[in-house]
């Protein structure tokens, strides 16, 4: 769904709508590494009982793939589904520079003699 940098990944908005149902208590979203949310309804619809939709934005900061789950409940029961969707987090590698500990030394003059090694300089 997004892709991460250095620190995790971007933001990720979840929309999760409840239909049907009666009395619902608010939802808890399982975002799949932990992290759990109480939601509370931004849109619930005035002529249907406990039609509602929310909202919740989220950074994950692991690469993998995540199964979000929602649980929602009411006085008589309890229902728990995974959402239809997987969120997959890839973080970008860190970058490095190289630096050599020595110089780099590259043959100019080389010659042998009897006397001498051989130089390079």
């Amino acid at each position: 769904m997004e892709e991460g940098g250095e620190e995790g990944s971007e933001e990720v908005e979840v929309e999760v709508e409840v239909t049907g149902g009666s009395h619902l208590s608010p939802a808890t979203l399982d975002l799949g590494d932990g992290t759990k949310v109480t939601l509370q309804p931004l849109l619930q619809h005035p002529s249907l009982t406990d039609l509602w939709s929310a909202k919740v934005k989220h950074q994950y900061s692991a690469p993998g793939e995540y199964r979000p789950r929602v649980e929602v409940s009411n006085p008589v029961s309890r229902l728990q589904a995974d959402l239809n969707t997987t969120i997959h987090v890839h973080l970008l590698p860190q970058t490095y520079q190289a630096t050599p500990l020595l110089p780099i030394l590259t043959p100019t003059t080389a010659h042998k003699s009897p006397r001498s090694p051989l130089n390079i300089s």
